[in-house]
C-alpha cells in the first residue's frame, strides 16, 4: 500500500514559507545594494573632496589671479603641488585604517613575466601616440583660446620642484588613491567593474580634453596591473610615463622640435606601438572577448553606480571644469 503525500505546491505551510524566503533574500537583495550605493557615494564624495583641497580645481583660482593681474611665482606651482600630495596621502591615511593598508592596498597577487613588462610598456607608449594625436586635432582650437584668453601662463613647468613633483610625487599619490582606495573599494562588485571605474575616475579628475582620454586608458592598464599583481608595479608604470616619457623624451626632443627628425623620432616611438597594439588586438579579439566573458561586468552594479548622487555631481563639475579649462586657459 503506497502512502499518499500532500501535493508540496498548494500546501498553505508550505507557500507561507516560500513566501517567507523570499522576503527574507529580498530584504538582503536591498542590504547589499544600500551598502554598495553608500560605498559608491563615498568613493565619489572623497575623490570631491581631493579635487577641492588637493588637485584640479585650484586652477580656478589660478584663473581669478591672472584676471586681477597678479602674476604666480614659477617655483610656487612646484612647491604647492608638493605640499598637495602630501595632504592626498593624508586623506587616504583618513579614510582606510591600518588593516587595509596593512592587507589590502600593497597585497601581492604574482610577479608578472618579462613579456607582460614589456606589453605594458608596449601600450604606454601606444597611449601616448594617440594622446598626441588627437593633441593634434585639438591644437588649433586650443591655440585660438589660448591667444583669446586673458590668462597669464608662467613658466613653471621648468621647475625643480613641479618636475619632482610630477616624476615622483604625483605617480605614488595618485596610485595610492585611485589604484588603491578607489579601486578596492569598488573590488567587491566585480574586478573589472573596479577597473573600468577606477579609470573613469581618474581620467575626469584630469579635467583636459587631452589629457582625459589618455588618463583613463592609462587608468585601464594601471588598474589591470594593480588588480592582477601590486600596487607597486602599477608606481613603476606611473613613474616610468611621468618620468621617462613626458619629461625626459620631452627635454631630449625639444631641441628638434618642428624638424623632420622630430617627427620621425615620434612616429617610431609612439605612433609605431599604436598600430602594434591595434593589429594585436584585432588578432587576439577572441581571446580578449573571452575574458572578458569570464569577469563580465553586472549590469545591477553599472546602473547603481551611474544613478548615485555622488556620481552625478561629480560627473557635472568635471565636465564644467574641462570646459573652463578649454575655453577659458586653451588647455
Amino acid at each position: 500500500m503506497t502512502q499518499e503525500f500532500p501535493n508540496q505546491t498548494s500546501s498553505p505551510l508550505w507557500t507561507s514559507e516560500s513566501v517567507r524566503l523570499e522576503k527574507l533574500a529580498w530584504r538582503q537583495e536591498l542590504g547589499r545594494r544600500a551598502i554598495a550605493r553608500s560605498r559608491m557615494n563615498r568613493v565619489c564624495l572623497m575623490l570631491l573632496i581631493w579635487l577641492a583641497m588637493f588637485s584640479q580645481l585650484s586652477s580656478t583660482g589660478v584663473v581669478l589671479l591672472s584676471f586681477l593681474h597678479l602674476d604666480i611665482p614659477a617655483w610656487l606651482t612646484g612647491v604647492g603641488r608638493l605640499a598637495a600630495a602630501c595632504g592626498t596621502v593624508g586623506l587616504v591615511l583618513i579614510w582606510k585604517r591600518r588593516p587595509f593598508w596593512q592587507n589590502v592596498m600593497f597585497a601581492r597577487s604574482g610577479r608578472p613575466r618579462a613579456g607582460e613588462v614589456l606589453l605594458w610598456v608596449l601600450c604606454l607608449l601606444a597611449l601616448q601616440g594617440a594622446a598626441g594625436l588627437l593633441q593634434s586635432l585639438l591644437s588649433p582650437a586650443m591655440e585660438f583660446f589660448r591667444t583669446k584668453s586673458k590668462v597669464v601662463s608662467g613658466t613653471a613647468e621648468t621647475t625643480v620642484s613641479l618636475a619632482l613633483y610630477t616624476a615622483v610625487a604625483a605617480p605614488i599619490t595618485e596610485e595610492l588613491l585611485f589604484r588603491g582606495a578607489v579601486l578596492r573599494s569598488l573590488q567587491p562588485y566585480g574586478k573589472r567593474f573596479a577597473i573600468f571605474c577606477s579609470a573613469l575616475l581618474f581620467g575626469l579628475v584630469h579635467q583636459n580634453l587631452t589629457q582625459t582620454p589618455f588618463a583613463f586608458g592609462f587608468g585601464l592598464l594601471a588598474g589591470y596591473v594593480a588588480m592582477e599583481y601590486s600596487i607597486l608595479w602599477s608606481m613603476s608604470l606611473h613613474i616610468l610615463n611621468n618620468a621617462v616619457l613626458a619629461l625626459g623624451l620631452d627635454a631630449l626632443l625639444r631641441p628638434l622640435s618642428g624638424t623632420w627628425y622630430w617627427l620621425a623620432i615620434r612616429g617610431v616611438l609612439f605612433l609605431l606601438p599604436l598600430a602594434v597594439c591595434l593589429v594585436l588586438a584585432l588578432v587576439f579579439r577572441k581571446k580578449l572577448a573571452a575574458r572578458r566573458e569570464r569577469d563580465p561586468i553586472d549590469p545591477k552594479w553599472r546602473r547603481l553606480f551611474f544613478r548615485t548622487p555622488g556620481w552625478i555631481i561629480f560627473l557635472v563639475l568635471s565636465c564644467v571644469c574641462i570646459i573652463l579649462n578649454f575655453f577659458v586657459l586653451g588647455a
